[in-house]
């Protein structure tokens, strides 16, 4: 299991009204009251430790509020609830370094988390 999926799993966890989504895909449809949480694996460059990689890792994090006065109410608590896993004590070896509103797919009021977790090479 890689530890994206690993990640997303504790996020479905956590937030189980969530879709939560461990790859990258065009979101054309929300459902009304189904928040997303879509993360996906950026980069990964060796480290300077032997046998240990850096992930980068964008956790989007989105909600189907399209009334601008009303969807940061809904979206910022949901953010705050994303943020306490990656904080989280399962995953030590992560950090977010921003959490940066957006819009996910230029429609649903959104916040991209940027974030790097070291890793293990895997032996093959």
């Amino acid at each position: 299991m890689s530890t994206r999926s690993e990640i997303a799993d504790a996020l479905a966890t956590a937030v189980p009204e969530a879709r939560v989504i461990g790859y990258a895909k065009s979101i054309d449809n929300m459902p009304v009251g189904q928040p997303v949480i879509m993360l996906y694996r950026e980069s990964v460059v060796p480290s300077p430790h032997q046998g240990l990689r850096t992930e980068a890792l964008s956790v989007w994090v989105a909600v189907n509020v399209t009334d601008p006065e009303k969807a940061d109410d809904v979206l910022d608590p949901f953010l705050d609830r994303v943020l306490e896993v990656l904080d989280g004590r399962a995953f030590k070896a992560l950090t977010w370094t921003t959490a940066d509103r957006e819009a996910l797919a230029d429609a649903w009021p959104a916040y991209k988390v940027q974030t790097t977790i070291q890793t293990q090479r895997s032996e093959l």
